[in-house]
């Protein structure tokens, strides 16, 4: 309450954070699809809301995607003849290629192919 007796909660406050008394014969209030006693009416921006939250999402699992999964797939073909060495230094090698976290490989011999469906 200030000097005059009158709440905060009738006072608007300015952007320099002081409180100003308007009058109610002096106010003007205007509100958008007022709905009873509801004075705050309905935001012109509420139809925009769920495009802008499936957008806002879409953007999200499409940055996880590309984090995890847009760097390819390592595809390691070796000779049938080659030993369990040549092998894991194939796949040694291929590791260094991506990082950690979003290691994918395909390795099979020369001749043999995947396909994923």
């Amino acid at each position: 309450m200030d000097a005059r007796g009158r709440h905060s909660r009738d006072c608007a406050t300015q952007a320099d954070g002081i409180a100003v008394f308007i009058p109610d014969d002096k106010l003007l209030v205007l509100t958008h699809q007022q709905k009873g006693d509801n004075w705050q009416g309905v935001s012109i921006l509420r139809s925009a809301y769920q495009n802008w939250y499936y957008k806002k999402t879409f953007y999200q699992i499409d940055a996880v995607k590309h984090e995890r999964q847009a760097l390819g797939v390592v595809d390691i073909e070796y000779p049938g003849n080659a030993s369990k060495e040549d092998r894991a230094e194939a796949v040694r090698a291929a590791q260094n290629i991506l990082p950690t976290s979003s290691y994918t490989s395909s390795i099979r011999p020369i001749g043999r192919s995947h396909s994923l469906i």
